[in-house]
């Protein structure tokens, strides 16, 4: 008898079959329909060996049973076609009432298929060890198969931006096995490997896509990223309600114990106190843990619980962590995976503000102000792409010269409409996702082209003052990136100076020196913007090699609504003069103001008592007139 080949694919099929069983799974819908094709395919070998084996002994058989075991065969193989269309559909149709209508169709072509075949006569054919089916029924089925693994083809073309691309490669060099064996079995009907193929098919679709050790974080046993994405994915598709808790790692003790890093004895550790009793534990990034519960879960006490194990865990371990949990009861309210996703990592930025919050729990508040914030981002990554990222220009007057020597270049976008975003809306999203060294690119471009092609020296103006956000100057290359910007525009450094604020001179000290130390080699002035802001402290005027110190606009405020202030004002300001620095006053708004300034022997002004930051025509007008 020839099943040789077949005992081979049904060998095979075991050991996957036992592989992948004792393997740890999600169980989402394409588990689910592989689990299926499986199990098709080994009753689609079984009854290929068990037809070979009736046919040798038909003249010891009933008719009637021989016949009925190869239709059924032949009915097996076009299942495995027809759940190999419903496996890919499972990844096209998420929507789970989509999914169904797709899953009915194949069911009716099923019973459709099986009915053609089992009325449909067939004839075997035995003779010196030769074994094989033939007639109508046979031709039947390879007319099913065919139109199927076209159906299916079609599909994974017509869906491919719908359809995980991995899984598109491996279907299609599965159906490309299917359709060489099926030619090899229709040319030499003795040679039986469609059942075979099926078996090495199933093999293919393991290997490179269905093995769960890929959805496995090694180091952890937890579901890793991609799985969260995929299961995350499936429960919005099918509108299933859900909560979810993370968990990020924030601190790390320096102790070693037995040759390990106090990393991998966290990680050890964690995994026998936190997910022993929750199946949907993933780790999200290095140092992040996230668990999804199915909507009769409450959230809330399992996190009371997570983190009385962790605080217990640590009571006799010299290794100690910190963490920081964040609660969404209920994620439905997000739209799709990627907003589940943003939720956590705008929530994890926010964080670096207030390092003292080690719990948030997301109300719908949060989630509004989320949206408002991805919003945001969208309208700064378009006005980036689409060139609506505008440069203002606000004047500033010299009181001894009585005349305007330069100006301070203010970055503004506009949305779709038109309509200018203020700063303040943008700016901080920018830095948050670091955006900003691009954006500060691009300004700093455009105020060396307005600087080339207006001749700024003919209207008075000595320099322009560009702003440098804490992330550009923790920048390894923002000097000679800035440096290349202006010889390509070919503009002298002494019409640059860079303001950069004292938050700035606080991260990354080393760094923004380095930067400094090489755009003044070069001829580029600076500033410490902001000053009497945050944490104040004239050491940063010490420490900092900067010209000019900019008295933020609350300090001239407090100056004039504070008695106290103007002592502190007069000090700082005497100190500043005697360092043989320059002073600006930012934010005066009124003549009475400026007389004030003047009288204390500030250097320059510059606020709305002489301009509001101007469009650059409107401020090259505005020079020309002045």
């Amino acid at each position: 008898m020839n099943i040789k080949i077949q005992c081979c694919g049904l060998v095979v099929m075991a050991i996957l079959m036992i592989i992948y069983y004792r393997q740890k799974k999600l169980y989402l819908n394409t588990e689910k329909a592989f689990i299926m094709e499986l199990f098709i395919a080994v009753a689609c070998l079984v009854l290929d060996i068990a037809s070979v084996i009736v046919l040798v002994k038909s003249d010891l058989l009933p008719s009637l049973l021989v016949d009925t075991v190869c239709k059924l065969y032949l009915v097996s193989l076009t299942y495995v076609a027809l759940f190999g269309l419903l496996y890919i559909c499972t990844d096209i149709y998420r929507d789970r009432q989509e999914f169904r209508k797709q899953r009915r169709k194949v069911l009716v072509a099923a019973v459709c298929s099986t009915i053609l075949i089992m009325l449909a006569p067939i004839q075997g054919y035995v003779k010196d060890g030769v074994v094989y089916t033939h007639d109508t029924a046979v031709n039947i089925t390879y007319v099913i198969c065919v139109v199927t693994i076209f159906v299916i083809l079609i599909q994974l073309y017509i869906n491919k931006s719908r359809i995980n691309p991995y899984r598109r490669t491996a279907v299609i060099t599965w159906m490309c096995l299917w359709i060489a064996s099926a030619l090899v079995q229709l040319l030499f009907p003795p040679v039986l490997v469609v059942g075979f193929m099926g078996a090495v098919g199933m093999m293919v679709l393991y290997i490179m896509l269905e093995n769960p050790d890929m959805n496995i974080n090694r180091q952890t046993g937890f579901f890793n990223m991609n799985a969260l994405m995929e299961y995350t994915r499936q429960l919005y598709a099918q509108k299933q309600q859900f909560s979810a808790l993370s968990m990020t790692i924030e601190t790390f003790s320096s102790a070693q114990e037995g040759g390990l890093h106090s990393n991998q004895l966290c990680w050890e550790n964690l995994k026998e106190v936190l997910a022993e009793d929750i199946t949907a534990t993933f780790r999200k990034t290095e140092d992040e843990i996230v668990f999804i519960f199915k909507e009769h879960d409450n959230v809330q006490d399992w996190y009371e619980l997570l983190d009385a194990r962790l605080q217990k865990a640590q009571e006799n371990s010299v290794v100690k962590h910190q963490a920081h949990w964040v609660l969404i009861p209920d994620c439905s309210k997000l739209n799709c995976t990627e907003d589940f996703l943003y939720m956590l990592k705008y929530l994890r930025m926010s964080k670096r503000d207030n390092n003292d919050v080690n719990y948030t729990y997301v109300d719908q508040t949060k989630i509004d102000e989320m949206y408002q914030e991805k919003q945001m981002e969208i309208c700064l990554d378009e006005a980036m792409i689409n060139n609506r990222v505008e440069v203002f220009y606000q004047p500033i007057f010299s009181v001894e010269k009585k005349t305007f020597v330069a100006a301070e270049a203010l970055v503004r976008i506009r949305d779709e409409d038109g309509k200018l975003i203020p700063p303040v809306q943008f700016i901080p999203i920018a830095e948050k996702n670091g955006k900003i060294i691009e954006l500060g690119k691009m300004v700093f471009d455009e105020v060396c082209k307005f600087i080339k092609e207006h001749h700024i020296e003919q209207y008075g103006l000595e320099y322009i003052e560009v702003n440098l956000s804490v992330v550009q100057c923790a920048d390894q290359k923002l000097s000679d990136t800035y440096i290349a910007i202006m010889e390509q525009h070919q503009v002298p450094a002494r019409f640059i100076n860079l303001e950069i604020t004292e938050s700035a001179s606080l991260e990354d000290k080393e760094v923004l020196l380095y930067n400094m130390k090489n755009l003044m080699n070069y001829g580029v002035g600076f500033s410490l913007d902001d000053f009497g802001t945050g944490q104040s402290n004239l050491n940063y005027i010490v420490d900092m090699p900067v010209d000019i110190v900019k008295f933020d606009r609350s300090m001239i405020l407090s100056y004039f609504d504070n008695g106290k202030a103007k002592y502190v004002m007069d000090a700082a300001m005497h100190m500043i003069h005697g360092m043989g620095l320059q002073i600006v006053s930012e934010g005066i708004e009124s003549e009475h103001q400026y007389k004030a300034m003047e009288e204390l022997g500030i250097c320059y002004i510059q606020g709305y008592y002489f301009s509001k930051p101007l469009p650059k025509h409107e401020f090259i007008q505005f020079m020309q007139q002045a």
